[in-house]
């Protein structure tokens, strides 16, 4: 954990490296007990990931490929550790091993409909109403991941440029806009914030029954609430960034700056979140140019003309 601490390796990265060794150990000391330092074999790890097929996640469904695809990856990082950094092993017990198939799944932007009734569950005046407004608002508006969501602190809220300063992955910095409607939500639970208990905390969202930061957990229990009110799926946090960029593309919004704006490393993940936009444009202008309405509707038209005068 240090040693990606020190590299510039995000903190809710390395949790999600700790627990996934932390699930392998539990694994291995139920399924293989006594195989200590040294002794994981590539049966071992093989093993683990049909388990994680296999076996049904506390909700009663399979574990997500990409998932354990993460997994795998964290494993593989954790074993080349060992080889770099320790004399546990000559060679990684992963080496050779092919990455588990993910399937590519367009994940759906949450439609204009069902963003409006998340909205009305949240239009009253209490501060939790307030609070989780701006909050979906900002989501919305700038597509931040929830930890980035959950990490802002008074001074990254920047109400006069319009703008919230986060910390990214990789441990970057950007600054995320949002627009006149934001800015308004925000303003709202600004004054309400200022009559809490915690109003002197450095967090910007404040939990309602305590006086401590709303947490990254409390985030997403929230907004599953909220969907769960509004009759629709969970709209997790994760979709609302990617309808963010879903909404930038189809209006005409430039690559680069949606880049710039959700932090990415690279165009490629331009790519990778606005697959959803592109279904719809191809949608769209299938509508103009599908060669079966251009080539044969014209002809049904006629037809129809002619039977309506017989």
């Amino acid at each position: 954990m240090l040693t990606l601490r020190v590299g510039g390796v995000a903190e809710s990265t390395r949790r999600d490296y700790q627990s996934t060794l932390t699930y392998f150990r539990t694994w291995l000391d139920v399924a293989h007990p006594g195989t200590g330092p040294g002794e994981v074999t590539r049966a071992h790890i093989t093993a683990y990931l049909a388990y994680l097929q296999d076996t049904p996640t506390k909700r009663g469904v399979p574990m997500a490929p990409v998932t354990i695809g993460n997994r795998f990856r964290h494993l593989q990082q954790w074993f080349r550790w060992l080889v770099e950094d320790t004399d546990i092993y000559e060679l990684s017990p992963m080496h050779g091993m092919r990455h588990p198939h993910v399937p590519k799944r367009l994940v759906p932007a949450i439609d204009e409909d069902d963003i409006k009734a998340i909205l009305r569950t949240c239009g009253g005046a209490s501060f939790a109403d307030l609070r989780d407004r701006a909050i979906i608002l900002l989501f919305l508006d700038t597509g931040l991941r929830r930890a980035e969501m959950a990490g802002l602190e008074v001074e990254d809220v920047d109400m006069r440029r319009q703008t919230v300063t986060v910390i990214g992955k990789g441990d970057k910095e950007r600054a995320a806009p949002f627009g006149q409607i934001t800015a308004l939500a925000l303003d709202r639970y600004r004054r309400a914030r200022a009559t809490r208990r915690g109003a002197s905390s450095v967090a910007w969202w404040l939990a309602e029954r305590t006086s401590t930061g709303l947490t990254a957990d409390g985030i997403r229990q929230m907004l599953e609430r909220r969907s769960e009110r509004a009759g629709i799926s969970s709209a997790r946090a994760h979709r609302w960034r990617h309808t963010m960029a879903t909404e930038w593309m189809i209006h005409g919004g430039n690559e680069l700056d949606l880049q710039a704006i959700m932090g990415w490393e690279t165009l490629q993940m331009a790519g990778r979140y606005t697959a959803a936009a592109a279904a719809r444009r191809a949608a769209a202008a299938h509508t103009r140019y599908g060669p079966a309405d251009r080539l044969l509707g014209e002809t049904a038209t006629r037809t129809r003309g002619r039977r309506r005068q017989g």
